[in-house]
């Protein structure tokens, strides 16, 4: 049997008192029977049982008891989400504590919990594009390569955009065509702070947004500049001053427009759960699943029966 709601407080308050002063009244018969040298009547205990059954069904209805099964089709929909998570030593700054790429992750397991029916495939990048974790269901291998993301991935920890936007649509259209895909289906997930060392050029990002992917662009980190964590010390530049960052809203705002894509920022969860749940599923199948039921009417009737068996019965409360 499966409950569709556990027993709360107001159940467990509501069956306390009525044993509390079910015992009581009892007690206090057995008291006065014993005064008057006599006995309560067998029916006392009758109702009382009666009056019990009543509270447990109302109670188990309330839970929403399921049992039993029922063959049925249901729809199932899925996405392929290709996240890829900028690695560069600027995500390191901790302007959004713990850090910006700590609030990466938090997108990525947000979303990854919020679709288990969806298959995920995460890639790093910074001076270039490294495959973690091909499109897979395995949720375990995920989770294990998501949360190894780390900006010591690579040697060089600069962005070049250029590089890992031509890599992005080589990789992004070499899919495509194996996957012989025709419609905005899989989403495309980039998460970075927009701190490029280089410039985003024209000519890729018009392809990009050709091919059949929806784009969205997840800024991470502030506005306020922020100094860039580098061992117990800080980055600092050839004059020996601390490099500062901060988050290119403007920047991304407009890659995501050219990609004729969405833009969010990272603590903006709910926003960006409810756009990505608007979006359409790769494919769309009916799938045969056995469906449990939810049988609370039954333990109604029975107790609404045995309350009108309460009434029904009457009781001499002692034999004298």
């Amino acid at each position: 049997m499966i409950w569709i709601y556990s027993l709360s407080w107001q159940e467990w308050i509501a069956g306390a008192l009525f044993l509390l002063f079910g015992a009581i009244y009892l007690y206090k018969l057995n008291t006065i029977a014993i005064h008057l040298k006599t006995f309560p009547h067998t029916r006392v205990y009758i109702k009382f049982v009666l009056r019990s059954l009543v509270l447990v069904c109302a109670i188990i209805a309330l839970l929403g008891p399921s049992f039993g099964y029922i063959k049925q089709d249901q729809m199932l929909s899925s996405k392929n989400w290709l996240v890829y998570v900028d690695v560069s030593l600027s995500m390191a700054a901790q302007d959004v504590p713990p850090s910006r790429l700590d609030e990466a992750k938090k997108v990525i397991f947000t979303l990854f919990d919020q679709y288990p029916n969806d298959l995920f495939a995460l890639s790093a990048f910074a001076p270039a594009v490294q495959t973690l974790c091909p499109l897979t269901s395995d949720r375990d291998a995920f989770k294990l390569f998501a949360g190894q993301l780390s900006t010591h991935l690579f040697a060089h920890p600069g962005t070049n955009a250029r590089t890992f936007f031509s890599d992005l649509y080589n990789e992004l259209y070499a899919k495509s065509k194996e996957e012989n895909q025709t419609n905005n289906s899989s989403i495309v997930l980039l998460l970075t702070d927009g701190e490029f060392h280089t410039e985003i050029p024209r000519s890729t990002v018009l392809s990009l947004r050709k091919l059949p992917y929806h784009f969205i662009v997840v800024g991470t980190g502030s506005s306020i500049p922020t100094p860039i964590p580098l061992g117990k010390t800080y980055v600092n530049d050839e004059q020996g001053k601390k490099v500062m960052t901060r988050l290119d809203r403007e920047g991304l705002k407009q890659l995501a427009n050219d990609l004729k894509g969405t833009y969010f920022e990272a603590h903006e969860y709910e926003q960006l759960a409810k756009y990505s749940a608007s979006l359409p599923g790769l494919d769309q199948k009916k799938d045969n699943a056995h469906t449990s039921i939810n049988k609370y009417f039954y333990f109604l009737v029975l107790s609404v029966l045995f309350m009108v068996m309460d009434i029904v019965i009457t009781v001499k409360t002692m034999t004298i």
